[in-house]
């Protein structure tokens, strides 16, 4: 703990007011998860007593930080001691719903909120369980330019999709730029016991963003692989309807897609409502030659003319995939992409 009380001491005496980023990945010294046997760590309590008007870039990996150092953190963002925060990183940690609960609770009560903040990531942790209060926060515009928002592997409740679905149908997230939830986990049983989101909790989220108005705008990014998707006929609406003009890379691995997922996005790709697209992976999904032929055919030459990186299961044999890619290339099809 020497470490960790020199450090709060140095941001207490003011002698840290410059600081721009904290990266604590890579320092062993630097652990600011509070001692599991109780007490709180300095570190965490000295941030809520020193404003840092320079500090853009926090990243909290596997500092096993529980619910109570995020209510600590939450208590720091009450403050407004973090007024150009940018990026916000938490992977591998403690805490769960609680401690999403205390930290998004003090983004609500200050008065700004964190204004700049661009880039949040919850990763590979409980966070997800709590995305209500996320919700909260963004609905009230305490986060208003949220670009990038990350759950990868995080364990989350039943009502996950639900509450994301209201952000985008009620337009709190039209700043975001890419947004990735790749291989979710929900609690099955004790709490070391994880399974995969049902089918239908993916699909939710898919006609949230069909349904809205405005759907997301300015989303480049989005990952839901991993996660068996109930259909993917929502998603591929929410693009026809040019509810995610900017898509560039999309990534739909890993979510049980067969024959019948690959027509609706023939239908998608025929009306040419996906120009933008620079990457499409569609690895470790379950159709099949047919469907591959029905998505390549339905392909007009300026469908999909910025695609370079289009990624596909080992269901179609590689020596199918080259020709059938090839015979599309000699229709003009997909001119950017590059044949190995």
């Amino acid at each position: 703990m020497e470490v960790m009380d020199s450090f709060a001491e140095a941001l207490r005496a003011g002698r840290l007011d410059g600081l721009e980023a904290l990266r604590s990945l890579g320092c062993r010294a630097l652990r600011l998860g509070s001692p599991s046997e109780g007490g709180q760590n300095p570190v965490l309590l000295a941030f809520g007593s020193v404003k840092l008007p320079r500090l853009s870039q926090l990243d909290f990996a596997d500092q096993k930080l529980s619910d109570g150092d995020m209510g600590l953190l939450g208590e720091t963002v009450r403050a407004g001691n973090w007024p150009s925060l940018r990026s916000l990183m938490f992977w591998s940690n403690r805490m769960g719903r609680e401690g999403m609960k205390a930290f998004m609770g003090g983004v609500c009560d200050s008065e700004e909120g964190l204004p700049l903040l661009e880039e949040l990531h919850l990763q590979w942790d409980a966070t997800g369980e709590g995305i209500e209060f996320l919700a909260q926060a963004v609905g009230t515009q305490k986060l208003p330019r949220l670009a990038h928002l990350r759950f990868d592997g995080t364990v989350v409740g039943d009502d996950f999709s639900v509450w994301l679905g209201r952000g985008v149908r009620g337009g709190h997230l039209l700043s975001l730029q890419s947004l990735t939830m790749g291989r979710l986990r929900m609690r099955e049983g004790g709490d070391n016991h994880y399974d995969n989101l049902p089918p239908e909790s993916v699909e939710t989220l898919f006609q949230a963003l069909a349904e809205s108005e405005g759907g997301l705008p300015l989303l480049k990014v989005l990952n839901v692989g991993g996660n068996l998707c109930g259909g993917t006929r929502a998603l591929w609406q929410a693009v026809r309807r040019r509810n995610l003009p900017s898509l560039e890379d999309l990534s739909v691995d890993a979510c049980g897609l067969g024959d019948t997922d690959m027509q609706s996005l023939s239908e998608v790709v025929r009306e040419q409502s996906l120009p933008p697209l620079r990457k499409l992976d569609l690895e470790s999904n379950d159709f099949r030659e047919r469907g591959l032929s029905a998505f390549l055919a339905a392909i007009q030459p300026q469908s999909l003319p910025k695609l370079g990186h289009l990624y596909l299961p080992s269901t179609v044999s590689p020596q199918t995939c080259r020709y059938l890619l090839w015979r599309a290339k000699q229709q003009g099809k997909l001119p950017s992409l590059r044949l190995s």
